[in-house]
């Protein structure tokens, strides 16, 4: 074996992969991060005290510091837990990914009505799926997602890339897409990607700005759809929402999540504040969202 083989797998012998890759929690990388600054310092500070080389020690503390972070995940044993039990959500939720301040003039629902594709339920202060888009998404589940060929081709056309490059596979609580080895999407099962992949190819059909949308738009689009749905894309079982709890590395969330009846699939989900929803029910803060 190459020795240069030998090194590469002992580095991700080292590697700890519930922490590192994309499972890397920002939150406990940032603070991590800062503490190796302040050790490094420190260190400067007694070695400059004692010879001429404070800048070199400091230096290398704060490199041997970062290596740690970056094979380990965090440098303090046991930062998940002492971030989760000391950290306040609200600078927690400093690290979290901003809004585009420009989107918040994009309304997903509103372009769904545009289109076609929901309309106000009747019955009840909702919406729904229009008879003739939940028709046409149906046949292009059956149709169009059967094989993992089908959704690594459908996930190409959503995302305007190459197919060949592009694999999808089942994690313990997620399924992703790959392009040349790097995680590009992800969606709460397999469900929910063939419900995407089912849509996109009806709203390629029916909306005429299909082809000038971002990225972002036409993913916002596809999963605030999946809101909409009242049949599993696996086993046609009974779907429901209804609210759940999401598990991160130093943080616990609150979602809405819509979940197969039958088989238990999540099939969409997005974080809420039942704080700010007071008295609401969940379905009442997922319709907010969707505003």
């Amino acid at each position: 074996m190459p020795r240069t083989h030998r090194f590469d797998t002992l580095l991700e012998r080292f590697k700890n992969p519930a922490y590192t890759g994309d499972n890397r929690c920002i939150p406990c990388t940032a603070i991590n991060t800062f503490l190796a600054g302040v050790i490094a310092l420190i260190a400067g500070v007694v070695a400059r005290a004692s010879s001429a080389g404070g800048v070199v020690a400091g230096l290398f503390v704060f490199g041997c510091a970062l290596s740690v972070i970056y094979f380990r995940g965090y440098l303090v044993p046991g930062t998940p837990r002492l971030t989760k039990r000391y950290l306040p959500d609200w600078l927690l939720a400093i690290f979290d990914t901003a809004d585009d301040p420009a989107r918040g003039l994009y309304n997903p629902e509103v372009e769904l009505r545009r289109i076609g594709a929901i309309e106000p339920d009747p019955r009840v202060d909702d919406l729904l799926l229009t008879p003739s888009f939940a028709q046409a998404w149906r046949e292009s589940l059956s149709a169009c997602t059967n094989t993992e060929s089908d959704l690594r081709h459908g996930i190409a056309d959503i995302l305007l890339l190459s197919p060949d490059r592009l694999a999808v596979s089942s994690e313990l609580s997620s399924f992703i897409a790959t392009y040349d080895g790097d995680t590009i999407a992800r969606w709460e099962s397999q469900a929910a990607c063939r419900a995407d992949v089912a849509a996109a190819v009806v709203l390629a059909q029916r909306d005429p700005d299909w082809g000038r949308r971002s990225i972002d738009d036409r993913m916002e689009l596809l999963a605030t759809l999946r809101f909409f749905l009242e049949r599993c894309p696996n086993c046609t079982g009974t779907v429901s929402l209804a609210h759940g709890v999401v598990e991160s590395c130093c943080r616990t969330l609150d979602v809405a999540v819509v979940t197969c009846e039958d088989c238990d699939t999540r099939i969409a989900e997005v974080p809420i504040d039942l704080d700010a929803a007071e008295s609401a029910t969940v379905a009442t803060t997922v319709s907010d969202w969707r505003k």
